[in-house]
């Protein structure tokens, strides 16, 4: 197989296993506005891939109150929690550590905020693997 010159790899459920700390979260924070667990799956799922102002608008219905608040708690919340270290999902550190070793360009991309996303790689170790990280909040959606 021809090694390629270069790899995009998506963050949170892929490199990282984040999504169940973010799915964790918002699932403590909406169960005492009288939300089933069901309706925070479905939620939370329509958010996987989503940031910015799309996501918030996602939020607001479930959000009785201050919106703004709510994610600080939230992604405050996610921080907290990865604070302690981020687990990688299976056989990340030696697929990126081989496609290193090859000179294979590597780069994330990922609707996560650029300044989380970074955080998270360096705890996660894998920061500096990668060329280019490309965040949520660093390009436009169209």
């Amino acid at each position: 197989m021809e090694t390629p010159a270069a790899v995009l790899f998506d963050m949170d459920g892929l490199l990282l296993d984040s999504e169940r700390v973010y799915r964790a979260v918002l699932t403590e924070l909406l169960l005492p506005f009288g939300h089933t667990a069901s309706a925070i799956e479905t939620l939370f799922l329509s958010l996987v891939g989503v940031s910015g102002a799309p996501s918030r608008a996602l939020l607001r219905p479930y959000v009785p109150h201050d919106l703004e608040a709510f994610d600080a708690a939230w992604h405050g919340g996610v921080r907290a929690r990865l604070s302690t270290g981020v687990l990688l999902r299976p056989t990340v550190r030696e697929s990126v550590t081989a496609l290193k070793q090859a000179g294979v360009c590597m780069a994330v991309v990922t609707s996560t905020h650029g300044a989380a996303a970074r955080r998270h790689l360096e705890h996660a170790g894998l920061l500096k693997h990668f060329e280019f990280v490309v965040a949520g909040d660093e390009v436009t959606a169209t």
